[in-house]
């Protein structure tokens, strides 16, 4: 599961649809157009980890710092001559932006332990 964001040479401007016209290897330029688009996303993500929680609570450093923060799930999934796809790969962070209900996983039998 995982956000994605897709630049298209359909959706530029018309000077950057000149030069990719004009270029000989569109793809870099796609490329570098998919790299700022990703960096743009992981400064928010520095920048949403910054503002802290509204009731105080210790850091889980879950958009930013953390072993597995969503930072770390951003990358440049596809990228062609006319296009390039940004992906967020981290279900929790769709899970924050969609919503959703979250179920356990049924056990097989469960166990406890009564008296002594």
């Amino acid at each position: 599961m995982s956000i994605q964001i897709s630049l298209t040479k359909d959706t530029i401007t018309p000077e950057l649809q000149r030069l990719l016209r004009e270029a000989k290897h569109p793809k870099s330029i796609m490329g570098a157009g998919a790299k700022s688009v990703q960096k743009g996303i992981v400064k928010h993500l520095v920048d949403l980890q910054g503002r802290g929680n509204v009731h105080g609570w210790p850091s889980k450093h879950f958009f930013s710092g953390g072993p597995d923060s969503v930072r770390k799930h951003v990358g440049v999934a596809s990228l062609t001559d006319t296009s390039a796809v940004i992906t967020i790969a981290d279900a929790r962070f769709v899970h924050r932006i969609e919503g959703g209900t979250i179920h356990t996983k049924r056990a097989a039998e469960i166990l406890f332990k009564v008296g002594r």
